[in-house]
């Protein structure tokens, strides 16, 4: 009886997860794109907004992290270059920053961010001063409703 019980409580979330609308359910939310000639997929990409500053973390099933900075409070294009925005990507969730890459260029063009953050984005990152550049292309950010705070 336990186990029958502990099996319906996991697959009510999954069917409340199935049943959502596309216009304002959770299945909608994606972020992804191409690392390193790589796809790139996220599993349930979080954002947060706070004092004009739009954060959006994402981890794929494989566990490889890309985060991305804004500064921004309405939709546009921001560049590494203006200090606008920036990227990090890690390999895995528990590697140490020095095996983190960080963004030396890139764009994020945002087309809107309220009610949900809608945008692509490419970057070009280094890990290290020594090590050849990865290509962050092809990036899409589709419906991640952000926490406010």
């Amino acid at each position: 009886m336990k186990i029958q019980k502990m099996i319906t409580m996991l697959l009510i979330p999954f069917a409340i997860m199935l049943s959502c609308k596309k216009d304002g359910g959770i299945l909608p939310a994606k972020l992804s794109a191409t690392i390193d000639g790589a796809k790139f997929e996220s599993f349930a990409p979080a954002a947060t907004v706070s004092e004009g500053l739009i954060t959006i973390t994402a981890t794929s099933l494989s566990g490889k992290v890309l985060i991305i900075t804004i500064n921004a409070n309405s939709p546009g294009t921001y560049k590494v270059s203006d200090v606008k925005c920036a990227g990090s990507y890690k390999n895995a969730a528990n590697v140490s920053l020095t095996d983190t890459y960080i963004s030396t260029s890139g764009t994020v063009i945002l087309t809107q961010i309220s009610p949900t953050l809608v945008g692509e984005f490419n970057f070009s990152m280094v890990k290290g001063i020594i090590t050849a550049p990865i290509k962050i292309e092809n990036g899409v950010i589709n419906e991640i409703k952000p926490l406010i705070n």
